[in-house]
């Protein structure tokens, strides 16, 4: 009688041990699936809140100033400000070129304002402005995740800002 016991329990296991390596795989692959879209997810997340916070500054620099040129560096932009009892100040906003990463970078290259990103690896691929009409310009900024490859952009108008050599508004 045992020896007949002997032969179901060693079927059964012949029989269980395929299905259950076959689950172990299953498990895995979409545990691997699973971490892959996680990333991508963060990544994603990572590059739109960098290009946010970067646009904000940029944008609430340039409601504050009275005119805009572009700047020498990097094709960038110069807001020009008026300081109480201090006079004119300059902000000026660039992208550089570092660490392999176009970097939008406000006042110099020591202080990037994209680019630190762990997941995303956010790179700059545009930076502009110009003048839709008199007193308005439009600021655009559009980065792209070196990870995921997805790019975000972001723009809007500002009014009340002159360009250097023209009236005041």
């Amino acid at each position: 009688m045992h020896d007949r016991e002997g032969g179901f329990i060693l079927l059964d296991f012949l029989i269980s041990m395929p299905m259950l390596v076959l689950l172990i795989g299953t498990v895995g692959v979409l545990s691997i699936f699973v971490a892959r879209m996680a990333s991508s997810l963060y990544a994603d997340m990572e590059l739109r809140q960098e290009v946010q916070s970067a646009f904000v500054r940029v944008i609430g620099d340039a409601s504050e100033a009275y005119s805009v040129q572009r700047s020498v560096t990097g094709g960038g932009v110069s807001f020009r400000k008026r300081s109480l009892g201090r006079g004119d100040s300059q902000t000026t906003y660039f992208v550089s070129e570092k660490d392999r990463a176009t970097k939008l970078v406000y006042g110099n290259a020591r202080e990037p304002l994209t680019g630190d990103s762990y997941l995303a690896g956010v790179t700059i691929t545009e930076f502009s402005w110009r003048e839709v009409a008199p007193f308005l310009q439009e600021f655009r900024l559009t980065g792209k995740s070196r990870m995921t490859g997805h790019s975000y952009t972001l723009s809007t108008r500002v009014y009340g800002l002159r360009q250097e050599g023209r009236g005041s508004p």
